[in-house]
């Protein structure tokens, strides 16, 4: 029956010209209202503190002066994440949340470019209890001035992967990146033994 199932989603995943099962599966995660395990991904969230702080994420203390929120170009909602042209290779990382080795989890990323092509790297990395990272997932995107959405499956983890996070790399360049609407939601879940 499963494999009937997975069958009848490939096919379709030709006819509507999806360019990976991954999507299908994340949009239908998306449909079905799943939770996104990314705090603030669609950073609507920001305290104006001392340090400038965006809830559910970590940035390199030294290269905070590049973070901003864009309050005019969003792909959704009002607001978006916005990098200055890093002097330097920057990363941009959730808080952790909680995984389970036997789930597939769905990653999805709208982003922009206010001039040129940007390559992002997003990672979904896993973690055993003691911090030992355990399953490393990589996809290279390439952001354009139009807003895209990205998205990209991560499964088979390895059994002691109990939390993770997405890393959001941003190469050195000279054009402004725009980020919106980051969400991880686990799209085949199954029941823990």
């Amino acid at each position: 029956m499963k494999i009937k199932c997975l069958m009848i989603v490939a096919v379709f995943a030709v006819l509507l010209g999806c360019s990976d099962v991954s999507e299908l599966y994340i949009l239908d995660a998306i449909q079905e209202s799943k939770p996104n395990y990314i705090m603030n991904g669609d950073f609507e969230k920001y305290e104006e503190v001392v340090d400038n702080s965006y809830p559910g994420w970590i940035f390199d203390k030294s290269k905070i002066d590049q973070v901003t929120i864009d309050t005019l170009r969003s792909m959704t909602g009002e607001m978006s994440l916005k990098i200055l042209q890093p002097k330097q290779e920057m990363q941009i990382i959730s808080d952790a949340f909680e995984v389970y080795h036997r789930n597939a989890y769905g990653i999805k990323l709208s982003a922009k470019s206010l001039l040129k092509k940007v390559p992002i790297n997003i990672n979904f990395i896993t973690f055993n209890e003691s911090g030992k990272i355990m399953s490393k997932y990589t996809s290279t995107v390439i952001i354009t001035t139009n807003w895209d959405t990205f998205y990209f499956k991560c499964d088979f983890l390895k059994s002691r992967s109990s939390y993770a996070r997405v890393f959001l790399t941003i190469p050195k360049n000279d054009s402004v990146v725009l980020l919106d609407d980051i969400s991880c939601m686990n799209i085949i879940k199954y029941q823990k033994k």
